[in-house]
């Protein structure tokens, strides 16, 4: 049974034809070849699309078994994830890598970890994919959040265009469940950067169940603060469920970049991004009120915990 899963064959039923490639140059063809198949991986969303929605797969590929997916090294810029590792595996290996470096690059490394926990149950991190998750592109997502607010990238390879390494930034999901990957492009990994000296990573998950359910916001928080100073020399903040994609705050970032982590630009991110994430009455998903103050609540917990860990005092907080 083991050397048939490990083996290339393709097979044909009814109106579906399944290939399973062993190698990364046929995939690449295969994509080429069928640029709107659907990969199937930890098959924890197409199952529900199959069930559900009665879609009907014409061309289905399993890349699990390609070596080239499952690659896992670290190098000058991050942690390089192939695609075809379940969220168990790459949670393992994050904390391999947190047991051998300093803390301070470790900070999205962390976040990851930590969410990890409460996204959905072990069996499903057992088999479902990285890719299957940042291509899904669920605007409920407890990971895209963290892959945009880290400006973390993503390497596609085409086999006529070959490799590009995008940013997941604000051109990265252009809709509802659609993404910048081509329809002939394979997701081949994700690089999730190290964090440096007096950068904060945070990542909070609001659900109505503690553990195996599905957000109702999740916000990433990403500053680079000046211990001496306490100015922001950078600031990244990202939210899913707040709009159909994952969504950057731009324009509070923008404004809060070059501030002093004060009671001031507590008071201006708090009045932007009530600005910012407005729903209507009627949004998919509900409780629009109780969404936008998660944002907001969300936000003050990361100045209270950034305040914290820099040592602030009461005095300094509330100093122009």
């Amino acid at each position: 049974v083991k050397s048939f899963h490990k083996s290339s064959f393709a097979y044909h039923h009814h109106e579906t034809t399944w290939y399973q490639p062993t190698t990364y140059r046929d995939l690449l063809e295969l994509k080429r070849l069928h640029p709107h198949a659907r990969f199937i991986s930890g098959n924890s969303e197409l199952a529900i699309e199959l069930k559900f929605r009665f879609i009907e797969l014409k061309i289905v590929i399993n890349p699990r078994q390609v070596p080239d997916l499952h690659e896992v090294r670290l190098d000058n810029t991050g942690a390089y994830m192939g695609t075809g590792l379940s969220l168990t595996e790459v949670d393992n290996y994050l904390v391999k890598y947190m047991g051998l470096l300093c803390e301070e690059r470790c900070g999205v490394f962390r976040a990851v970890h930590d969410i990890m926990h409460w996204f959905a149950g072990k069996h499903v991190r057992n088999v479902a994919s990285i890719a299957g998750n940042i291509v899904t592109a669920s605007p409920i997502s407890d990971l895209n959040p963290i892959w945009m607010a880290a400006g973390a990238k993503v390497v596609l390879e085409s086999d006529e265009r070959g490799m590009r390494c995008p940013v997941i930034d604000e051109h990265f999901f252009l809709g509802y469940r659609r993404t910048a990957v081509e329809s002939d492009e394979v997701v081949k990994a994700i690089i999730i950067p190290f964090t440096v000296k007096n950068q904060f990573f945070r990542v909070y998950k609001q659900a109505q169940r503690r553990e195996d359910d599905i957000a109702i916001v999740t916000g990433a928080f990403n500053a680079i603060v000046n211990p001496d100073t306490l100015m922001v020399e950078m600031i990244r903040i990202s939210f899913g469920g707040m709009a159909p994609t994952t969504k950057l705050a731009l324009n509070t970032m923008k404004h809060l970049e070059g501030r002093k982590w004060n009671q001031s630009l507590l008071d201006e991110g708090l009045d932007l991004l009530s600005k910012e994430f407005v729903l209507p009455a009627g949004v998919p998903g509900g409780m629009a009120r109780y969404r936008q103050a998660l944002t907001l609540s969300f936000f003050l917990k990361f100045f209270l915990q950034v305040a914290e860990a820099l040592n602030v005092s009461e005095h300094s907080l509330m100093a122009p």
